[in-house]
């Protein structure tokens, strides 16, 4: 017999006879799952449902509308300078294989000259965490406009470690607002909601001096990641989502899912052995890459042997792109129900906590 001699099942029809095959157990046991407190995802989905996440393929619009044809993200390396001249060293080495985005984590009096020696930036992003970000970019723009770049090749971001309102609009692919995930909060959606608070809060609070597009198109989101692997994937979809709908609502009509900037950090394990940590990196960043990271930076797996720890950390990245091919393909999630539905759940969810 084919498909076609047998009629369709309806759901209540398909529940039924499944409960009656596992003999009494409450099939919520077995096909619901709660994710966080209180949201829930199906196993299975009936083709009447499929319609509940039509509005999602708006995620998929911008990409194609791009023309893109595989993931494109930044490998990126996190740098803690101590002494400029061995972490310039450092940073060249890592550019020389494989990694293509630096973030320095400095203070405002770094001698740039010394720490940016043979760097080129016109072809790697270079991102700052600072105490103050505002004297910090003086010195930065005067070390460009030396060099002589073209303001849109600059690429990009600066952090200010201290409550400090700063925005730049001078460099159009460099980032001034990071709005980073309040790693305290466990629940996908409350993350969600909380870097949507921030950033309507900077919105809010300089739409007055800038305009909205402005300040929109100057944020990053830094999203750190956990071992929800699907979940993980949804979150930042539906941030990506979600943050479309906020410039929106501030009248930036032409405005798409393709320009929110996220860079990904994942996060290590408390409590576990460090090859559960390796493994645990490498989900993560691939949970990060298949939900559409711009930027994503792998923690190294272990605080000992710490060199050897952040070669392993840039080639995860490395070889997802040249061995897993995980950049063949743009938006890979696409299609996928259970990763739609938790999309739709999470920011469902999100969008409720974030309007309270």
């Amino acid at each position: 017999m084919l498909f076609k001699d047998f009629s369709a099942a309806t759901k209540e029809q398909w529940i039924a006879q499944v409960s009656k095959e596992i003999k009494g157990i409450d099939i919520q046991q077995v096909t619901r799952w709660e994710f966080e407190k209180d949201n829930f995802v199906e196993a299975f989905l009936f083709p009447n449902a499929a319609t509940d996440f039509e509005y999602l393929q708006v995620l998929n619009q911008a990409n194609e509308q791009a023309g893109l044809v595989g993931r494109i993200w930044r490998n990126q390396l996190l740098i803690k300078v101590i002494n400029e001249q061995q972490a310039n060293t450092k940073a060249l080495e890592a550019l020389n294989n494989g990694v293509e985005a630096l973030c320095f984590q400095c203070d405002e009096n770094t001698d740039l000259n010394v720490l940016l020696k043979n760097i080129l930036l016109p072809y790697c992003a270079v991102a700052f965490e600072v105490p103050r970000a505002a004297h910090f970019w003086k010195n930065y723009v005067a070390y460009i406009n030396n060099q002589s770049y073209a303001t849109e090749s600059i690429n990009g971001s600066l952090y200010s470690t201290s409550p400090e309102n700063f925005i730049q609009k001078q460099y159009p692919n460099f980032k001034s607002i990071v709005v980073k995930t309040n790693v305290a909060l466990d629940s996908p959606s409350a993350q969600v909601a909380d870097l949507l608070h921030q950033a309507a809060q900077v919105i809010e609070k300089n739409k007055g001096t800038y305009t909205a597009q402005t300040i929109i198109q100057q944020i990053q989101f830094t999203v750190a990641l956990g071992n929800l692997y699907f979940v993980e994937i949804a979150k930042l979809r539906a941030l990506r989502l979600l943050f479309t709908q906020l410039a929106w609502n501030y009248g930036v009509a032409d405005y798409t899912t393709q320009a929110v900037d996220i860079q990904a950090i994942t996060t290590l394990q408390i409590g576990k052995d460090v090859n559960y940590s390796l493994i645990s990196n490498t989900t993560q960043a691939m949970s990060g890459i298949v939900g559409g990271a711009n930027t994503l930076t792998i923690t190294p797996h272990q605080t000992e042997h710490l060199e050897f720890a952040e070669r392993i950390a840039c080639n995860v990245s490395n070889l997802l792109r040249e061995e897993s091919y995980l950049d063949k393909v743009a938006t890979p999630s696409n299609g996928a129900y259970f990763i739609d539905q938790l999309t739709d759940k999470i920011a469902e969810k999100a969008w409720g906590l974030f309007i309270k």
